[in-house]
């Protein structure tokens, strides 16, 4: 069984589309297409799927994925109180010509095109820059519509902080038989991660044996268990930082920890600073934001 294939058509009159979402959960399934694309989590949590790659995704996600990328981006969060919001820009590698990408001026885009096969990961303030023109992109028309995807498209270019996501190039012979298998592990690590979950129930589920689950696991994702269930756990945790006035002894042990003090460890090595700290500077930057 192979990655559903997305049939993408621009709205009559463009040469691109550009989607503004706004909707309970994301849900759509693990698919490709001709088209490359960047998304802007605006507002969500979840699971993100890239080719052989998987980790959480929460607000002011920012990917790029060149073209037919197997991809997904899933909720499972049922406490969510808030619609899952999204842009996502989608445009074929030749909607100026192919001619276009041979210009000297444009060769920082066209090396990171090669790389979004990939998948890239975007970090760091960029969405102070980017903010603006990703949410009014969609509005404008004409040669000014041009101009902003270009213009998106040459700061993305030119930003340093990045990580490609996936080791080597995904075709679309990417089986989907380990993305269903992965997708109930993490279905449930979603629905109980804030209890004591054990490897054999994980394995079971897997329809496999636990440490034939470990290593299948490690080839496919690059992660084990026990970086898995951290990265959701303080996934949920930043969120909580971020919306409640929760003390963080609260916060650890609602987002499944027992021990505080591995609380703050596991989350200095994900995020690379104390749940304190990350949550005075998030608030910080939603203040200039606004």
């Amino acid at each position: 069984m192979n990655p559903l294939h997305e049939k993408i058509v621009p709205p009559i009159g463009y040469s691109f589309r550009v989607l503004y979402l706004d909707q309970p959960l994301f849900t759509y399934p693990f698919h490709f297409h001709e088209e490359l694309e960047l998304t802007w989590i605006i507002q969500g949590s979840g699971t993100r799927y890239v080719g052989n790659h998987i980790t959480t995704f929460t607000d002011g996600d920012l990917v790029f994925l060149g073209e037919k990328v197997p991809h997904a981006w899933i909720s499972y969060d049922e406490d969510v109180k808030h619609n899952t919001k999204a842009v996502v820009l989608q445009f074929r590698k030749d909607f100026l010509g192919n001619a276009f990408w041979n210009t000297p001026e444009v060769d920082e885009i066209k090396k990171m095109i090669h790389l979004s096969q990939q998948g890239i990961h975007f970090q760091g303030d960029i969405l102070n820059i980017l903010r603006n023109d990703l949410l009014t992109l969609g509005k404008k028309q004409g040669i000014d519509r041009l101009n902003g995807v270009l213009k998106i498209l040459d700061t993305l270019a030119t930003w340093k902080h990045y990580t490609p996501l996936i080791n080597d190039e995904v075709n679309i012979n990417y089986m989907t038989t380990d993305f269903e298998r992965i997708e109930k592990v993490m279905n449930f690590i979603y629905q109980n991660f804030r209890s004591d979950i054990k490897l054999s129930k994980i394995a079971e589920i897997a329809n496999m044996s636990s440490s034939a689950f470990c290593h299948f696991l490690k080839k496919r994702t690059h992660k084990t268990l026990s970086r898995i269930l951290n990265e959701i756990r303080l996934g949920y945790a930043s969120q909580l930082l971020i919306k409640t006035d929760k003390n963080i002894s609260e916060i650890a042990y609602e987002s499944g920890y027992n021990s505080i003090s591995y609380f703050n460890k596991a989350f200095k090595d994900i995020y690379e600073c104390s749940p304190k700290t990350y949550r005075v500077e998030i608030k910080k930057k939603s203040r200039v934001q606004v």
